[in-house]
């Protein structure tokens, strides 16, 4: 491939090209990655508390939203296709809580689990409400 073709596809991910939908989730899923395999918080001590939940809601909300952007591009779709959406940002949360259980420190939390689930729903379902708005505004 030529040096012009690799800026095109490279442009085409910054301007808008379609496939730059699909960026923004894929890096915030690797952010949660890369923060949930750091291992011995120490001096952070997590305890359950009410921070600890929003910090997984708000963390997995803004996936959510993410995913829902991405995805739902070319209309909302079913409720089957919104049904996928949430599925899949929640086993990603879910998935997420049990790797940790590899890592030296951390521990699995079902609370955690259930911040994670919540939040990636809630924003999918906020993320359809506000295209239902747009649309009927249209």
């Amino acid at each position: 491939m030529e040096y012009h073709d690799d800026l095109i596809i490279v442009f085409g991910f910054m301007s808008g090209g379609g496939s730059n939908r699909y960026l923004p989730p894929l890096i915030w899923a690797g952010l949660i990655i890369v923060g949930s395999s750091i291992p011995n918080l120490s001096g952070l001590e997590m305890k359950i508390t009410m921070a600890d939940k929003i910090a997984h809601f708000a963390e997995y909300f803004v996936l959510g939203f993410l995913v829902a952007r991405a995805f739902m591009r070319f209309g909302i779709g079913s409720t089957r296709k919104i049904a996928g959406f949430i599925l899949m940002a929640a086993v990603f949360g879910i998935l997420d809580e049990l790797h940790q259980a590899f890592i030296p420190g951390r521990t699995v939390d079902i609370l955690d689990m259930a911040a994670d689930v919540l939040g990636s729903f809630s924003a999918i379902m906020t993320y359809v409400w506000l295209a239902g708005r747009r649309r009927a505004r249209l």
